[in-house]
């Protein structure tokens, strides 16, 4: 089998990832005015519950022990080594599975409701939505897997407002029971089209196997304690801001990890696109080099256009904040900082995939925990040491994201060369329009709008 051809990884690139990238922004967009309107109606004690429920709510779904994420890398393997008897297998007994654990997930927490009176009439709901959200995690990946992606899309997009509509009459007539109630009615209706609209056959059968169960947590639970890594390198800003810096700046800080969610949404839903391609091809071959194009060729053309965008969001940041959200000014340059950083945050997703493929979860994992570590370290040195505040810890992550990719990305690079000439060639192509970045950061210190807009 011959390595992919750029020209392949582009062309799917455009078609595929910009359809269903589109698909997320739209269903990103109904998700921020659900939050706001959801926000005016509860009030802040009913929110500071639906947050805790939330929070029971992603831990639960930890259940499954990293099978899907198992499945998300298996399916296409076996695929690409046309095996559709294992590709069955592992999808009907993940399902069986998910759907197990479930309910001891749920037996666990109605013991705890016993203690825990607030979550007593509530959490019935929860244990329902963990169902319901874990089988569209397990229906998803099955969709990835076979290059569905405008069948999700289109899935996405639909529920997306119909989401939002739900939730604003259910919650504005129920309270927070309306709000459950909304997402469990999502979630259903969700799955139901993902039945409805797929032209992949999913299964419908359970068929529960010990030797292909422990096969799948074999490498499931390292990608899981990837995914927490992953969550937590992600999230520990939150945590040392509320930690030391207080809530009122926590909040402050929120314009940050919203610009940081809207501008990573672009890279995870276009080079998500390019998951199946890459396991399916070293499936069939076995070798690195089948797909050693897809470490660089996808982003030829996107780091231009991705630090173009970027930098227009931190030139007009400061007009966005000063006329819609005057009170969060404070937080203009944080969230300037921190837009920069997704730049060099980009670079991870196809990494992340050819390890995946090359069945190296445990490194995964080991380079997510060390991440974790220094992303810690840096953002606690910049808030606690330099007492630098908002700013130290965007500085923090800045750097420490930026460190991380340019280490990650060298040790998946050296898989095919181990060169030190040869790595700074990739990082000088892949960095260079950067420049643009840092320019756009230095005119918005020196005062770009302060003339316009007095701030």
């Amino acid at each position: 089998m011959s390595t992919p051809k750029p020209k392949k990884i582009h062309f799917l690139f455009r078609s595929n990832s910009l359809f269903f990238t589109f698909c997320q922004y739209i269903a990103l967009f109904c998700n921020s005015l659900s939050g706001i309107v959801i926000r005016k109606l509860l009030g802040p004690w009913a929110m500071g519950l639906f947050s805790e429920l939330m929070l029971i709510l992603q831990y639960g779904k930890f259940h499954h022990l990293g099978i899907i994420n198992a499945m998300e890398r298996d399916i296409p393997y076996y695929r690409g080594e046309i095996n559709e008897t294992k590709v069955n297998l592992v999808q009907r007994t993940a399902l069986a599975f998910v759907i197990l654990t479930t309910f001891h997930i749920g037996a666990l927490l109605g013991i705890a409701s016993l203690f825990w009176k607030e979550l007593q009439s509530t959490i019935s709901f929860i244990i329902l939505l963990i169902l319901i959200e874990t089988l569209i995690a397990y229906y998803q990946t099955i969709l990835q897997s076979y290059k569905q992606f405008k069948e999700w899309g289109k899935v996405t997009a639909l529920i997306g407002g119909i989401d939002f509509l739900l939730k604003w009459g259910l919650t504005y007539t129920f309270g927070i029971y309306g709000l459950l109630f909304a997402m469990i009615i999502s979630g259903s209706l969700t799955l139901l089209l993902y039945f409805k609209w797929s032209p992949t056959s999913l299964p419908r059968s359970l068929l529960f196997s010990w030797k292909e169960t422990k096969e799948l947590l074999k490498s499931g639970l390292s990608l899981i304690f990837f995914r927490l890594m992953y969550l937590l390198s992600q999230s520990i800003d939150r945590v040392i801001i509320l930690f030391f810096l207080g809530r009122l700046h926590l909040g402050l800080y929120s314009v940050a990890v919203m610009v940081n969610n809207i501008l990573t949404t672009l890279p995870k839903s276009h080079f998500r696109t390019l998951t199946p391609d890459i396991i399916e091809a070293f499936g069939r071959t076995k070798d690195v080099y089948s797909v050693k194009d897809y470490l660089y060729s996808p982003y030829q053309k996107f780091k231009i256009y991705f630090s173009v965008l970027i930098g227009l969001v931190i030139l007009c940041l400061p007009f966005g904040v000063h006329w819609i959200l005057p009170q969060f000014k404070e937080a203009i340059w944080p969230a300037q900082v921190i837009a920069a950083a997704a730049y060099f945050g980009s670079f991870i997703y196809t990494s992340n995939m050819l390890l995946m493929a090359f069945n190296e979860q445990k490194k995964l994992a080991a380079l997510y925990g060390g991440g974790a570590i220094l992303v810690t370290a840096i953002i606690l040195f910049f808030v606690c040491i330099l007492e630098q505040g908002l700013e130290g810890a965007a500085y923090g992550v800045l750097l420490s994201q930026f460190i991380f990719t340019t280490v990650f990305m060298s040790y998946v690079y050296q898989y095919y060369t181990k060169n030190p000439i040869e790595h700074l060639r990739l990082f000088v192509h892949l960095y260079y329009p950067a420049l643009w970045i840092i320019l756009a950061l230095l005119g918005s210190r020196k005062g770009f709008f302060s003339t316009f807009l007095k701030i």
